[in-house]
């Protein structure tokens, strides 16, 4: 079991460093490190944030679907439309038979 906990770790935690070519997440990760963190703490904070999304699309049956990020809009207010709000990430989803 512990190997596959540290396969998953390693997972989440690669995924995240892949991901800072996304604005969404350069974002973040420039925000964890304007807050005082250190590169692996802004990346391991950046995988739980993308776990939890994962988790919530399990939990709610629902697909990722980005949307543009919020400097994109113009006119975009705090929180995209669709957002999650325990993350902040930007997505929209839809439930498993794709009808929204």
């Amino acid at each position: 079991m512990g190997t596959a906990l540290k396969q998953l770790k390693r997972a989440f935690f690669l995924s995240a460093f892949a991901s800072l070519a996304d604005p969404v997440s350069r974002a973040y990760y420039d925000k964890k490190i304007a807050q005082g963190k250190h590169h692996t703490q802004a990346l391991l904070c950046l995988a739980r944030r993308r776990a939890d999304v994962l988790f919530a699309m399990l939990r709610d049956g629902t697909f990722y679907q980005p949307q543009p990020s919020a400097q994109a809009e113009p006119s975009a207010g705090s929180t995209p439309a669709g957002g999650s709000p325990h993350t902040g990430q930007s997505y929209s989803s839809t439930d498993s038979t794709g009808t929204g």
